[in-house]
């Protein structure tokens, strides 16, 4: 009877119910099995003491006034929208509850915990990005932080190694969070060195709706902390929550930025935006990482709460419009850098060569941004997904347009900046490529020069060694071994002829050939 009933338990605990939902995704395409294996093999490994704990919020009418909503429990009963928050790494025990409670697609969770880094080359399925009509209700989306120092090793040699070192650090710490079990803790999915002083973060959030019940529809959100300076204080971005990781040596950029002095991120400026509700939430915000959820979930008039309650799409508006403007300050720094390495002085090789590795560095970061912008885009001319609920007055489909109709505006701008920065950097490269060559020319010329010169010595030692070797030679004529002054006296014109006619330029060379054949046809 107690095995029977221990059964029973096991077969309704959350790791059991969305186990057999996963199974359920891909059934009767056995081949993506491995895909989808890999996060019930996941959900097998939680043995961790540490707790992390899904957030629930939900959206009260009066909470969206005052933009202060407060979170409650996911098992409690519910009769509103809501949204579930889950703060850095996320545990098996966690995604097992939010998976069985919501019925969350597996592709989230696996979109969202990046297995690439923890499993052989060989298992790679390239699934990211996939073609917009798949990604339906799964949306996975790009922030950028910017950090600087006010001190910084100014050499540029070592750059590109620190930049492949910092990316080898943040492979490792992938590694770490998934070994080390660090369920909450910040992940950093790629650190971008821009100099000695300046650096970049990407970070992700990922975005899923589901139905369920009668219940007018729940959306759910995973997003990472950042960090307020290089000193690895973790969770004030969320609200004081997550795990912190401990040291400076365990950030990706620590051993390649900012020398003594921390780095400190540069906060995403609210320029000329509407007020929002003074909640106390802005000191618990930290400015690496520009976005949560929470904080955008206020409304200015009823429009707006009725918008946030019916349609998902205008809570992923505010995502969207986040992740917008955390591009704008990296972008004006590419500018910037751009700008600085095509002014860069075309007589010193050294620096020629640094200005040309920045610019393809820049080209090949304004590629990746241009990828995510695109995808956000394409979201956004959607709508979401057409099986997100909809709001179902006009004059709410209407505003909700309208703000759809801003946010192609702002990414058709972004994306047009980064056609642009590209353009500058094509254009850029080639100049200092040609300047480049220019030096190289001109080096060459100087050693032809400096050829010229040692050939022009030959021509000293060339005539004294003939007119030795004729002296030297054993025939009747020399043979009484005529005096010393004979051989001055011969060879001291011969070389001052074979001197002069060394010297003749390149220009009056030519001139004789043509000269003699002018005299030729004039004759004839």
């Amino acid at each position: 009877m107690e095995h029977r009933l221990q059964s029973q338990q096991e077969a309704d605990s959350p790791f059991s119910i969305y186990s057999r939902y996963i199974t359920s995704c891909y059934n009767g395409q056995l081949a993506a099995r491995p895909y989808y294996q890999q996060l019930q093999d996941y959900l097998m490994t939680d043995g961790s003491t540490l707790l992390q704990k899904p957030k629930c919020f939900e959206l009260r009418r009066e909470a969206l006034k005052t933009g202060s909503l407060t979170d409650s429990d996911l098992s409690s009963p519910r009769r509103r929208p809501c949204i579930v928050v889950l703060d850095g790494f996320p545990s098996p025990q966690c995604i097992s509850t939010i998976g069985a409670k919501e019925m969350v697609r597996p592709e989230l969770f696996i979109g969202h915990l990046g297995f690439t880094c923890n499993r052989p080359s060989y298992r790679k399925f390239f699934e990211l990005p996939s073609v917009p009509s798949d990604r339906r209700n799964v949306i996975h989306v790009r922030l950028i932080s910017m950090a600087q120092t006010m001190t910084g090793d100014t050499k540029v040699k070592s750059l590109a190694q620190n930049r492949t070192q910092a990316d080898t650090k943040c492979t490792d710490i992938e590694h770490q969070l998934f070994s080390k079990k660090q369920y909450g803790a910040p992940r950093f999915r790629k650190v971008h060195l821009h100099n000695s002083r300046t650096f970049s973060v990407e970070q992700l959030v990922s975005f899923s709706i589901t139905q369920r019940g009668n219940e007018p529809w729940c959306g759910k959100s995973i997003f990472e902390p950042g960090q307020v300076t290089s000193l690895s204080i973790a969770g004030v971005f969320l609200l004081d929550r997550g795990y912190s990781l401990q040291g400076q040596h365990n950030l990706p950029w620590s051993n390649h930025i900012g020398g003594r002095s921390p780095a400190h991120f540069i906060p995403v400026i609210p320029y000329n935006r509407s007020e929002c509700p003074n909640n106390n939430k802005g000191a618990a915000t930290s400015p690496s990482h520009p976005y949560h959820p929470i904080d955008d979930l206020w409304a200015e008039d009823e429009g707006e709460i009725e918008l946030i309650r019916q349609d998902p799409f205008f809570i992923l508006s505010r995502l969207f419009s986040s992740a917008g403007r955390s591009f704008s300050p990296v972008l004006n720094h590419l500018d910037e850098d751009i700008e600085a390495c095509a002014s860069c002085p075309t007589t010193d090789e050294t620096q020629l060569s640094a200005a040309l590795e920045q610019l393809q560095f820049n080209a090949r970061l304004i590629v990746r941004f241009e990828g995510f912008l695109e995808e956000n885009y394409h979201v956004i001319e959607e709508g979401g997904d057409e099986s997100w609920p909809k709001a179902s007055d006009l004059a709410l489909q209407e505003r909700l347009v309208k703000v759809q109709v801003s946010l192609k505006k702002d990414y058709k701008s972004l994306l047009a900046r980064c056609a642009r920065l590209a353009s500058r950097c094509e254009v850029s490269s080639r100049t200092l490529v040609g300047a480049m060559q220019l030096l190289e020319a001109k080096k060459g010329i100087d050693q032809t020069k400096q050829v010229h010169k040692l050939t022009r010595l030959a021509f000293i030692f060339i005539p004294l060694t003939f007119v030795s070797g004729v002296f030297g030679m054993n025939v009747s004529t020399f043979k009484d071994y005529p005096p010393l002054w004979t051989y001055f006296v011969v060879a001291i014109p011969l070389t001052f002829v074979s001197w002069y006619g060394s010297g003749i330029s390149g220009s009056n060379r030519h001139k004789l050939p043509r000269f003699l054949t002018m005299e030729s046809l004039k004759k004839n």
